[in-house]
C-alpha cells in the first residue's frame, strides 16, 4: 500500500476575474511539479471547496487527475 501525499488547499474567496487565468497556469504547473516529482506516490488535494481559491485549484487538480479529499 502506498502512502498519499496530501496537499492542502487555503486562500482567498474573492479573486480578480484578471487574475484567474495567470492563477489558473501557476496553480496547474506547481500541482504539475508534484505530480512528476512524486510519481509513484498517489496524490491528493485536501479542500473545504469554498468559492475562491479552494475552488479554483480544486478545478485544477481534477483536470490533472488527482484525487480531491473534500
Amino acid at each position: 500500500m502506498l502512502i498519499p501525499i496530501r496537499i492542502g488547499i487555503a486562500g482567498f474567496r474573492e479573486l480578480r476575474e484578471k487574475d484567474l487565468p495567470a492563477l489558473r497556469r501557476t496553480v496547474r504547473e506547481e500541482l504539475k511539479k508534484f505530480r512528476d516529482a512524486y510519481s509513484h506516490t498517489p496524490l491528493e488535494v485536501l479542500t473545504s471547496l469554498a468559492p475562491g481559491a479552494e475552488t479554483l485549484c480544486a478545478q485544477e487538480a481534477l483536470a490533472l487527475g488527482l484525487r480531491l479529499i473534500c
